[in-house]
């Protein structure tokens, strides 16, 4: 069982993540080819989007208030605006003119773009006396070299000598190279959606603080996004045909592309998020820089230049360089919050909160202020990711308080024989009508005993056993986090405590 652990949550995300990153590259250089024959890039974002929306609509709960939906509605038009109608289309015409190496190279801009925009809105500040300031700050230089080095130096062409070994029909189906170069064109295309992206993803990190349901974030800015586009193309695109689709690799690509992005690709990381880090997702993101480079030399060798493939990897390191620095500012980050509430009693009242507040601010030249590094977008992400991490290990702790529970009631309805004999599946039947007790949680737990009402445990019941293993991660991060900061978490750890006590051959 220790080892199905290690394996589900080790090896398993690193496998996921490494096919989302060569699933990525696959459909990019799908539409690319698709796009060289003729598809309107415009049209191409308001048909795969709009199918996203369609996916997405089951996932869509806004069910809030009059006022919330004042507030979130001209988000979800601003995340719609700048995440589909300007950042997609200015990549996908930027594809049009380029290639999918560029795509990957001018993406790595993505954090140092949002660390320039975070120093120039004082969302965060520069300390050359830092060594993480110094090293983020070194990361956006060599990303900014890279990103130059793209636009201005392609080097000579990949001529595979081993051309027997080159499948010969890959170049006729499919294009790595668009047929309409404007390669200057297109990596400044890129670039902007880059820059475009990076604001989405602080308005993203915002939006998420007011509506956490991030699958309706999705839908809701996927929606207005697609409406938004729809009417930028009607405006460019005026030519009735230019909006005809057959059934052809065209379609497939644009149903392939709407299912990927909006269903798989998004699950899939919101899963290695829960099991991992918000930083595991995103280290993965440059691995599409020698997926790219493979695909090109391999199959595309004749349109492939070295040193497109030298400088998105110049991209790559600068992104690399950039994430270590966030990580070491993070620790020191959470070093200092640390010491203050080390200091700092559980319970206090209203004038020691606003002490405590007061000492988060100081600093010897006042210029460390944790208020300050709370607002910036990347501990929005840091809080965001452990406030999930609270809400599964609250779940998993309440589903092992029942299945505690409910062992001991079928344990002493076996020692009492009929006198005491009661139907598990009746008596949740029975808790179902008490206001005090959560129904849904009840009705997953009825159909548990009604499916085996021979289950010895509620923890050995399939769909409970598979989301106790998805969430035990996060479980055991919450508890740590208590147990370091001396809080008091009794029937959490001793949730965690009775858990692990079945899932381990030997105690």
């Amino acid at each position: 069982m220790e080892t199905k652990a290690v394996v589900l949550g080790d090896l398993v995300p690193c496998i996921l993540m490494a096919l989302m990153e060569v699933c990525t590259i696959g459909l990019t250089i799908l539409a690319s080819t698709i796009l060289s024959k003729g598809l309107s890039p415009f049209v191409f974002v308001v048909y795969t989007n709009a199918l996203a929306s369609i996916l997405l609509l089951p996932y869509n709960t806004f069910i809030v208030t009059r006022n919330k939906k004042d507030e979130l509605i001209p988000r979800f038009l601003l995340l719609g605006f700048v995440g589909v109608t300007l950042a997609q289309n200015l990549a996908f015409v930027g594809l049009s003119y380029s290639s999918p190496i560029v795509a990957i190279g001018m993406g790595c801009l993505i954090p140092s773009m949002s660390f320039i925009l975070a120093v120039i809105c004082r969302k965060t500040n520069v300390d050359l006396g830092s060594s993480s300031s110094r090293t983020k700050l070194v990361g956006t230089l060599i990303s900014i070299i890279g990103a130059a080095l793209l636009i201005l130096y392609r080097g000579p062409v990949v001529r595979d000598p081993l051309s027997h070994l080159q499948l010969s029909a890959a170049p006729k189906l499919f294009v790595f190279l668009s047929t309409h170069e404007n390669w200057v064109l297109g990596c400044a295309l890129f670039a902007g959606a880059s820059l475009a992206f990076s604001v989405w993803n602080i308005i993203q990190v915002e939006t998420l603080e007011k509506c956490p349901q991030v699958m309706t974030v999705a839908s809701s800015y996927s929606l207005f996004g697609t409406l938004q586009s729809a009417l930028l193309a009607l405006i460019i695109e005026r030519d009735p045909s230019a909006w005809r689709l057959e059934f052809d690799m065209g379609l497939l690509i644009i149903v392939a592309t709407a299912i990927f992005g909006s269903l798989v690709k998004s699950h899939v990381h919101m899963w290695c998020i829960r099991r991992k880090s918000q930083f595991y997702v995103t280290m993965f993101k440059p691995l599409g820089v020698p997926i790219a480079g493979m695909f090109g030399s391999i199959f595309f060798a004749d349109t492939f230049h070295y040193g497109s493939l030298m400088a998105a990897t110049v991209t790559a390191v600068g992104y690399y360089t950039m994430m270590w620095g966030q990580i070491r500012e993070d620790e020191s980050r959470s070093g200092k919050v640390d010491l203050v509430e080390e200091t700092t009693p559980l319970l206090q009242g209203e004038d020691q909160d606003g002490e405590r507040k007061r000492l988060q601010k100081a600093d010897k030249g006042g210029r460390f202020m944790v208020d300050e590094f709370l607002e910036s977008t990347e501990m929005k992400l840091r809080s965001y990711w452990m406030e999930c991490s609270r809400q599964l290990a609250l779940y998993a702790s309440i589903i092992c308080s029942y299945a505690q529970g409910m062992k001991l009631i079928h344990a002493r309805s076996v020692l009492e024989g009929e006198n005491w004999a009661m139907d598990l599946s009746e008596l949740v039947k029975v808790w179902k009508g008490c206001s005090v007790v959560e129904s849904r949680s009840l009705n997953h737990i009825k159909k548990a005993y009604d499916t085996n009402p021979d289950l010895a445990n509620l923890l050995m019941d399939p769909m409970y056993a598979k989301e106790m293993i998805e969430r035990h991660s996060a479980w055991r991060r919450v508890v740590c986090h208590a147990i370091n900061r001396g809080i008091s978490t009794p029937a959490m750890t001793s949730s965690l405590s009775y858990f692990d006590a079945h899932r381990r051959e030997k105690l």
